[in-house]
């Protein structure tokens, strides 16, 4: 890898991450990133629970060009699943950009892969003599 892209690549993860700024963030006047606490509004939650170091943001406040779906709590679907009951449905070329409220040393991303080819999942059974009739483990 060329060091010039190399020196990119670990500039555009420092920036990712928040242990530097890009200066054109700094004088940006885009609105400040919704920050929740299990996809409710921390107002909500606030005094209850654990208290932790970390915020989370959502992909369906965060800014896309992909689909938002849901909300919905039908049983085996996408946004039941997740965790505000609503998600982002990415095509290839998609894409959800996350802007940090603070500076920060680690980043967790959570994304969701069909079980199946339809996206639904179908229980596994053995059907071998050797298994059938036993007992589940």
């Amino acid at each position: 890898m060329p060091r010039s892209t190399l020196t990119a690549a670990l500039l555009v993860a420092a920036v990712a991450c928040g242990l530097t700024a890009p200066p054109a963030l700094a004088a940006s006047s885009a609105p400040a990133p919704e920050v929740t606490r299990a996809a409710l509004d921390p107002a909500l939650v606030a005094g209850r629970g654990a208290a932790v170091a970390f915020d989370e943001q959502e992909a369906e406040n965060a800014a896309t060009n992909g689909t938002v779906i849901g909300p919905d709590r039908s049983a085996y679907t996408l946004p039941a699943e997740a965790s505000g009951r609503k998600a982002v449905r990415l095509a290839p070329g998609q894409h959800v950009e996350f802007t940090l409220p603070a500076r920060a040393n680690a980043i967790t991303v959570r994304y969701s892969i069909p079980d199946a080819p339809g996206g639904a999942a179908s229980p596994r059974r053995s059907t071998s003599p050797s298994t059938a009739g036993a007992a589940p483990r």
